[in-house]
């Protein structure tokens, strides 16, 4: 449901093409929100058939034609009023944490290189976001810092968090 939200927040912004779209997921909202082309387009006819896109054919002389969307009055209405509702408690399904919920039935080396290769990851996308906010900061609108911001104390706590589950592990195999 939150997908069309993003695109109408996305286009909102400025009219966009489904390609565009999708390299802005992976630029800009991209690290908490995610979404492939073939959930893109989808919702992007859906939210023009209910009148909150508008769909302009832009012609292309050596490129394959291609649509470019246009938030509508009614798709402003219908933005502003979900941005506007309560921010509902976060739903979390995290994969990583049902392995680990699982991992007794694994040898503890796994396990401790399993956590070890997610720290590193954390770590890689704790610095990417470091880089962002570093643009980010900087900008009139403080909106997208503070999501920034969020991500990183994320990161850092889950860095944080795998060194301890690590310490926890070794703790319990020389006990074993």
């Amino acid at each position: 449901m939150a997908l069309r939200y993003a695109l109408l927040g996305l286009i909102a912004e400025k009219p966009r093409h489904g390609y565009e779209i999708k390299k802005e997921f992976e630029g800009s909202v991209g690290f908490f929100w995610n979404a492939h082309l073939s959930q893109i387009y989808p919702e992007l006819t859906k939210l023009e058939e209910e009148g909150l896109l508008s769909k302009e054919l832009v012609i292309q002389e050596e490129r394959p034609n291609k649509a470019l969307y246009t938030i509508t009055a009614k798709g402003n209405e219908e933005l502003r009023k979900w941005l506007a509702e309560p921010i509902k408690p976060r739903q979390m399904k995290d994969e990583s944490l049902l392995k680990i919920f699982f991992s007794k039935m694994i040898p503890k080396e796994k396990i401790i290189a399993n956590i070890d290769s997610h720290k590193k990851h954390c770590q890689e996308e704790l610095q990417t976001l470091k880089m962002i906010h570093q643009y980010t900061a900087g900008l009139d609108d403080p909106f997208p810092d503070f999501t920034v911001v969020n991500g990183i104390g994320h990161y850092e706590l889950d860095i944080e968090w795998c060194d301890w589950v690590i310490s926890k592990i070794r703790m319990w195999q020389d006990a074993q």
